[in-house]
């Protein structure tokens, strides 16, 4: 099955050139690679036409910036039947593509639609304090591991053995596997164009209304989350509010979703408002919780919607028209 890597990216050269070098490594080179760059000057095509000469084919794309829009752009660019979404600070394991293709190649079905694998530099976390107490009230329902929950979060992906498959709600950011054919219905969201957090719990959870998604223990990567680019943590706090309102409104399907979605939230934020001169970086615990209490408000006076010319309008008429038949 031909594979497709699409890379969105923004002034981020030198990680670029470092993935690219990566997937020359992998076992099974990529059949196409698709760059989608909305850098404001040339370097990082500089960086993809010295790496080019490796590549079956390489697609080099300018495009205004916005995650999802460059993501949507490398869909309609890309040719692969699969499409391996990556962000820049993503390596792989040298095996990942040539598993990949196995996986999906063995599915003759054709009922995986998205797979992820383990990120090995993630160490599992046990629950803490906040996260008992939700459970306690019943406003976390599940610990089911790659559930999506009915205040609109989730719970962490499960870490199956190698050899295994494990079904899920929604799959992460970062290293994700697509079935290019399930794009002709579904595509990612234009909401998320301010900072880009949650736009891949939404558009996964709308895919797993019509298909299956998958974590792999066969597929392993780093993720190394490079901070540049990245709003200031007042805003990132906010928009960790405003952007799960959008999907629990749009994707939970839970009881009392909007009372679980509140509680969830003032909690995480009274947590890191009083408990900030305890923490290694008070300054920014504190305003990550400020901007919590900024997200809830304007959640509550002007709720976040989507704009009348998104994309990801296909995903609700594609949900609805599922849900008839």
């Amino acid at each position: 099955m031909k594979v497709s890597v699409c890379v969105p990216t923004y002034c981020r050269p030198r990680q670029v050139a470092e993935l690219l070098n990566n997937l020359i490594a992998q076992k099974a080179a990529p059949d196409e690679v698709v760059i989608v760059d909305a850098s404001p000057d040339e370097k990082t095509r500089e960086v993809v036409g010295e790496a080019s000469p490796h590549f079956q084919n390489m697609i080099y794309d300018r495009h205004k910036k916005g995650l999802t829009s460059q993501r949507n752009r490398a869909i309609d660019l890309a040719t692969g039947e699969i499409l391996v979404f990556l962000d820049d600070d993503v390596r792989l394991a040298s095996e990942f593509l040539h598993e990949t293709r196995r996986i999906f190649g063995q599915d003759m079905t054709g009922e995986i639609a998205g797979i992820t694998g383990i990120l090995v530099n993630h160490l599992p976390k046990s629950p803490g304090f906040g996260w008992k107490l939700k459970r306690l009230l019943r406003i976390v329902e599940t610990d089911r591991p790659g559930c999506f929950l009915a205040c609109g979060e989730t719970t962490p992906l499960p870490r199956p053995r190698r050899g295994e498959l494990t079904q899920v709600d929604f799959l992460p950011g970062g290293v994700t596997a697509w079935r290019k054919s399930i794009f002709k219905e579904f595509r990612f969201s234009h909401f998320f164009h301010g900072y880009g957090l949650g736009e891949d719990k939404y558009f996964s959870s709308c895919v797993s209304r019509r298909f299956h998604l998958y974590v792999s223990g066969d597929l392993e990567a780093s993720h190394f989350h490079i901070s540049g680019n990245r709003p200031n943590h007042f805003r990132m706090g906010f928009f960790n509010v405003y952007n799960h309102y959008f999907l629990m409104r749009e994707c939970s399907q839970g009881r009392l979703k909007t009372t679980r979605f509140l509680l969830y939230h003032l909690i995480d934020a009274g947590n890191e408002i009083f408990s900030s001169p305890f923490r290694k970086q008070p300054g920014q615990t504190l305003f990550y919780g400020l901007g919590r209490i900024a997200g809830i408000l304007k959640c509550l006076l002007n709720p976040p919607v989507m704009g009348p010319d998104d994309p990801a309008w296909i995903n609700k008429n594609t949900i609805a028209n599922n849900q008839l038949k």
